[in-house]
């Protein structure tokens, strides 16, 4: 009998494994897709690579629109020109080239995923599955696999330091600290807003050093804080000395911060945006995201809800149509399946929020309460920690510049392996929550999933098919 029962779980633990492979290479096909018939990207960063190929040196912020930004990213696609030995003349072939360089980026985060749910012994249960697959078929993470920008790097190589930590305080060894020292630096290097990866394990570090009263492991923390600063120094592609030497700042932006909103009177600068703190931070507008699923752009007549953070977050983050962006994404409107997306999705946003709420009450009580044993469960509060460390970045962000273009999900992405995790949790405690009727709630839960994955796959084969028509007809 014991025989038996142990066949059946390994039978269906084979079977999970087998479903992971599935939805992997599934959303592969997707994202490749994508990274081959798109030409376009929010933002010019072809324009960067190509000073790179034609100068054979790196820009300065007043050389183009996007030569503000670090340049581990165009600096590692011009070199791919050379190495593969692409014409620089042939544009669509040098956006292709750093689309499929961003495809194998998407892929090693869902190979971060997959050993990260593997580490918390989520993959031989349903609800890991679940997770990896909402991750692997998120249109946003698509998106930036398959555009020619920045954006796939940052997350890649915060994903990459974010697992290196969390191995390093599942297992010690101060090998993963090093590496993860390194690639949240390489990461800052690529984006700018990978500083809150590196705020988020120094805050990581210093708690579980300050929680086990121990000296070596506090000066650990900020070893690993000044390691990862003179690492961000020291590399050319930052230009962190020469924007000191030539701005006196180590980082540029292409636009200067706007006047900062009042918490109730409604101000318009730019394209709005926030028009005021309260408008901005305590509304959703969910239901004028539904009666006009998609954004328009310019700095009048625009949706209700353009002005809500929260749902330009949840909006772009549900769907590749939801910015109406770039130009040649445009099209003609199929609200039906955006709206069933923004339906569905919310589930597991209320699972995420469950998580995170939960997860930040039982790291107070751990830190309060000095539970040393909450608080090495909880990892010190690494998923935690990045959780805030991303939203409160994207609250100053959109706060500071104001126009609508500064409050899209992509921004927080870096963190997305901390929402994976607060997703696995969010599901374990409304699990527990409903003990009694748990099997035939889950299986509902479930059924909203699976939709919500297929309405995910609907709306990225449209975008291909779109564009296919367009770039290939």
């Amino acid at each position: 009998m014991t025989g038996k029962m142990f066949g059946l779980v390994k039978d269906r633990v084979s079977l999970l494994q087998f479903l992971f492979v599935i939805v992997f290479f599934l959303s592969s096909i997707l994202r490749m897709g994508l990274a081959l018939v798109n030409r376009e990207a929010f933002d010019n960063h072809i324009e960067v690579i190509n000073f790179i190929l034609q100068n054979d040196k790196l820009p300065l912020k007043e050389d183009c629109p996007e030569c503000f930004q670090p340049k581990v990213f165009y600096y590692s696609v011009a070199t791919a020109v050379r190495l593969a030995g692409v014409n620089p003349s042939h544009q669509n072939s040098i956006i292709i080239l750093a689309q499929l360089m961003n495809f194998i980026a998407g892929e090693i985060v869902l190979v971060f995923a997959y050993l990260l749910i593997r580490d918390l012994h989520c993959h031989d249960r349903g609800i890991g599955l679940i997770a990896f697959s909402l991750l692997a078929f998120n249109p946003a993470l698509i998106e930036a696999n398959g555009m020619a920008s920045n954006d796939a790097f940052a997350i890649f190589f915060s994903s990459a330091a974010i697992y290196a930590c969390f191995k390093f305080l599942q297992k010690g060894g101060f090998g993963y600290l090093l590496l993860s020292s390194l690639l949240v630096s390489l990461g800052i290097a690529v984006k700018t807003n990978v500083w809150a990866t590196a705020l988020a394990i120094f805050l990581t570090l210093l708690l579980k050093g300050l929680s086990n009263r121990r000296f070596v492991e506090v000066s650990t923390s900020i070893a690993f804080l000044l390691g990862s600063v003179v690492l961000v120094f020291l590399n050319p592609l930052s230009q962190y000395i020469i924007n000191i030497q030539n701005y006196k700042i180590p980082v540029t932006l292409s636009l200067s911060p706007a006047p900062f909103p009042s918490f109730f009177e409604k101000t318009y600068v730019r394209r709005p945006g926030i028009i005021s703190i309260q408008d901005g931070l305590f509304t959703v507008k969910f239901i004028d995201l539904l009666a006009y699923p998609r954004l328009t752009l310019g700095p009048t007549d625009y949706p209700p809800y353009r002005t809500s953070l929260w749902a330009n977050l949840y909006g772009s983050a549900n769907s590749v149509h939801f910015l109406n962006s770039p130009d040649s994404w445009h099209t003609t409107p199929d609200f039906a399946v955006t709206r069933s997306i923004f339906i569905l999705a919310l589930l597991p946003t209320a699972f995420f929020l469950i998580g995170a709420v939960g997860g930040l009450i039982a790291l107070l009580r751990g830190i309060i309460g000095n539970v040393g044993v909450l608080l090495e469960k909880r990892f010190y509060g690494l998923f935690d920690m990045l959780f805030l460390a991303y939203f409160l970045f994207e609250v100053l962000y959109a706060l500071l510049y104001r126009d609508f273009s500064f409050m899209k999900s992509i921004f927080i992405y870096p963190a997305i392996l901390a929402f994976v995790v607060l997703f696995l949790e969010g599901a374990d405690r409304f699990k527990n929550f409903v003990s009694r009727q748990s099997g035939l709630v889950m299986v509902l839960c479930n059924t909203v999933f699976v939709s919500l994955v297929f309405g995910y796959s609907v709306d990225i084969v449209q975008i291909i098919a779109h564009l296919y028509k367009l770039n290939f007809s």
